[in-house]
């Protein structure tokens, strides 16, 4: 993981419209590989929203993740994305600390 820089998106690729219930399959390119803490952090981040963005947990791949927004919420999480990636790290780098104090 890269544990001394911000991890940010590099790209963000939404397709098109699937069935009117599938929604749109969202790519995010990352500029490092996110560790086991942060991608738990991060999906833990997108459960805890009011308004959910995204149908399913994220599959990640390497330095890069995917999955399906929910219908009309694609450009949503596209806007919220730096502010979700900002507070990813911070948690996951709290973490860090508490899990290094016991």
């Amino acid at each position: 993981m890269n544990s001394g820089n911000q991890i940010t998106a590099r790209t963000v690729s939404i397709g098109p419209m699937g069935s009117a219930d599938a929604g749109q399959k969202v790519t995010v390119h990352l500029s490092a590989a996110p560790g086991p803490r942060w991608q738990a952090c991060f999906n833990f981040l997108l459960r805890g929203r009011d308004v959910p963005l995204l149908r399913d947990h994220v599959m990640f791949e390497g330095a890069s993740f995917s999955s399906w927004a929910l219908p009309g919420r694609a450009e949503a999480f596209r806007e919220e994305l730096p502010r979700l990636l900002a507070s990813t790290g911070a948690l996951a780098h709290a973490q860090g600390l508490k899990d290094a104090a016991r």
